[in-house]
């Protein structure tokens, strides 16, 4: 998750892609605070980036116009599927916090994902590619302070927890339970 300050004018998601094919119909769907903004989505656009590369990204905002306080959400489609999202929190009353993630589980945890109440999606793990979490252990995690839903999956991609509306705005610990 990151987080811009409040009077910030412009917001970019950034994606690297694959197996995306010439001529493919797309979009980049923007939502602030759980609802959809057409505005500032791209929608039925044709994709011409090629079948893979880095870099990809798609801005929202203008040097002449400040984007209001809230959490922004993006999500990217190929034709129906949802090939990835994330969310990024505008406003200075977003600050990092420290959470002390327990797994209270009887499983290894291999993804996390905290996606801010409201969200569409998921968004992507919150773990690094090398971090799992076995049962009884616990990690610090720094993520934005705010209100979030909690999806903990293990390495096979079953879901082992499952929380709603966790409040994580002053950090503290989040355990998951199954």
């Amino acid at each position: 998750m990151q987080s811009l300050p409040s009077g910030a004018t412009k917001l970019c998601a950034f994606f690297d892609w694959e197996d995306i094919p010439e001529g493919a119909s797309w979009d980049a769907a923007w939502s602030v605070d759980g609802e959809f903004n057409a505005d500032y989505s791209l929608l039925a656009q044709v994709w011409d980036a090629g079948p893979s590369g880095v870099n990809w990204w798609v801005c929202i905002g203008s040097e002449g116009s400040v984007l209001e306080d809230g959490v922004y959400e993006v999500a990217l489609f190929i034709g129906d599927e949802q090939r990835a999202s994330n969310s990024v929190f505008v406003g200075d009353q977003y600050v990092p916090v420290t959470v002390e993630v327990l797994n209270g589980t009887s499983s290894e945890v291999c993804y996390l994902q905290l996606s801010p109440v409201g969200a569409q999606s998921w968004g992507p793990d919150d773990f690094d590619a090398t971090t799992t979490l076995p049962a009884g252990e616990s990690l610090p995690l720094t993520v934005i302070g705010a209100v979030y839903d909690v999806l903990a999956t293990d390495c096979d991609d079953n879901v082992v927890s499952e929380s709603y509306g966790v409040d994580l705005s002053g950090g503290g610990t989040l355990t998951l339970t199954p």
